[in-house]
C-alpha cells in the first residue's frame, strides 16, 4: 500500500467520513479542515477519474439541531472542482445512542464527484443485479419505455437488472413482493463502488484502512493508496 496520496494518478478516491465526531459548535471548523483532503484529490485524480463519499447526518443532542453534514460536505467538495454526478442513499437501520431523530441514523449518503462530466469511467455492467420482477410484473413485458425517453426497448437487460442509487437488500415472496427488509453491508458497498470506479490495475485512495478493505482492493486486482484525512 502506498501511504499519503505519494500516487499521481488517482482513479478513483472512496473516502469514509461516518465516524468524524461533530456536534453543532465544531460544524463549520470540520468542513473547513476537510477542504484540504478534496482539493488534494482533485490534484491527484485522473481525467477520468471519480470521488466517492460516504457521510451521514449528525443529531447534536445539547442544541437539538440535525446537521446536513452529507449536503453541506456536498457543496464544498463542489467547490474544489469536482462535478457532482449523482448521490446514492444506503437505507440501513443504524443503532440510535441517547436522544437523536430517527431519521438521522435510518440512512446515510454517497455523493459521487467526477472530474470531466463527459468523460468518466463508470462500469455499470459490473455491479447489476438479477432482475425481481422478470416473468412475474404486468402481463410478463419484454418490452416497455424506459425513464430516459419514448421509444420502446427490452423491458429486462440480458446484463443484469440496473443497480440504481439506493441500495437495500430484500426479501420477497414469488411475486416479488418484500417481506423484510435486509441490511446492506459495507463490505458489499465497497465492493460494488471498487468495481464501478475502476479497471483492473486501477488505483483507489482512500482513508479505510482496515484489513477487510485491503484484501477486497487486493482480491479485484486495484492497487489501494492510503489517504490520510487532516482532521
Amino acid at each position: 500500500m502506498d501511504s499519503d496520496l505519494a500516487c499521481n494518478n488517482v482513479d478513483a478516491a472512496i473516502i469514509d467520513i461516518r465516524g468524524i465526531e461533530l456536534t453543532a459548535k465544531s460544524y463549520e471548523e470540520m468542513l473547513t479542515r476537510l477542504d484540504t483532503t478534496w482539493i488534494a484529490l482533485y490534484a491527484k485524480t485522473t481525467s477520468g477519474g471519480s470521488l466517492w463519499v460516504l457521510a451521514k447526518n449528525y443529531y447534536d443532542g445539547l442544541t437539538h439541531e440535525l446537521l446536513p453534514f452529507a449536503h453541506d460536505v456536498t457543496q464544498r467538495i463542489r467547490a474544489s472542482g469536482f462535478r457532482l454526478k449523482n448521490v446514492l442513499a444506503v437505507y440501513r437501520e443504524l443503532p440510535m445512542t441517547g436522544n437523536e431523530k430517527p431519521l438521522a441514523c435510518g440512512h446515510f449518503l454517497i455523493p459521487f464527484f467526477v472530474k470531466s462530466i463527459h468523460d468518466y469511467y463508470f462500469d455499470k455492467d459490473s455491479v447489476r443485479e438479477p432482475h425481481v420482477f422478470k416473468g412475474i410484473e404486468w402481463g410478463k413485458r419484454k418490452t416497455g419505455k424506459s425513464g430516459y425517453g419514448n421509444n420502446e426497448k427490452r423491458r429486462y437487460s440480458r446484463k443484469g437488472r440496473d443497480p440504481g442509487n439506493v441500495f437495500y437488500e430484500a426479501t420477497r415472496d414469488k411475486d416479488g413482493s418484500i417481506l423484510m427488509i435486509d441490511t446492506v453491508t459495507d463490505e458489499e458497498i465497497l465492493r460494488k463502488l471498487v468495481k464501478v470506479s475502476t479497471a483492473k490495475g486501477g488505483t483507489i485512495a482512500s482513508n479505510i484502512s482496515n484489513l477487510a478493505f485491503n484484501s477486497l482492493v487486493g482480491g479485484l486486482e486495484r492497487r489501494l493508496t492510503e489517504l490520510v484525512l487532516e482532521l
